[in-house]
């Protein structure tokens, strides 16, 4: 739920967000909330990049498929 209103700085928040991509690992300062649908969450002041992805993960379309395995 990042929110350039409630960012540190929101200059910073698109230079940021920009480097974040599905998958990563990253870390986080600010407030826990809830969403519309009532989902906890957190609300960020600060996020940085802990660790990026290296192997692209599957989209969902063409996902991980279940594979039966006959013994």
């Amino acid at each position: 739920m990042a929110n350039a209103k409630l960012y540190y700085e929101q200059e910073k928040f698109e230079s940021e967000m920009d480097l974040i991509k599905r998958g990563d690992v990253i870390g986080v300062e600010g407030n826990p909330g809830k969403t519309k649908k009532g989902e906890l969450s957190i609300v960020p002041k600060k996020i940085q990049l802990l660790s990026p992805c290296l192997h692209m993960l599957p989209h969902m379309h063409f996902g991980i498929k279940d594979k039966v395995r006959i013994t």
